[in-house]
């Protein structure tokens, strides 16, 4: 998050790439799990959340980066 938003404010990525940040509530999920299941079986779930999360956040970096060579 806070390289993405670094990355923004330097100038080094467009400002449309901030709908990465939408995948923020996946972060808080995955952590929130981490920390309930640390040592158990419920750990899957955490790491299940981690995979989406990096797939979500990609995937919203990809789109907005092409928007924003797209709009004006």
């Amino acid at each position: 998050i806070v390289a993405l938003v670094a990355m923004v404010a330097v100038g080094l990525l467009p400002k449309l790439a901030l709908i990465a940040l939408l995948g923020v509530p996946l972060a808080i999920r995955a952590i929130v799990v981490c920390f309930a299941h640390y040592d158990d079986r419920g750990l899957i779930v955490a790491n299940k959340s981690t995979i989406y999360l990096h797939t979500v956040a990609g995937l919203l970096l990809a789109v907005g980066v092409a928007l924003a060579t797209v709009l004006p």
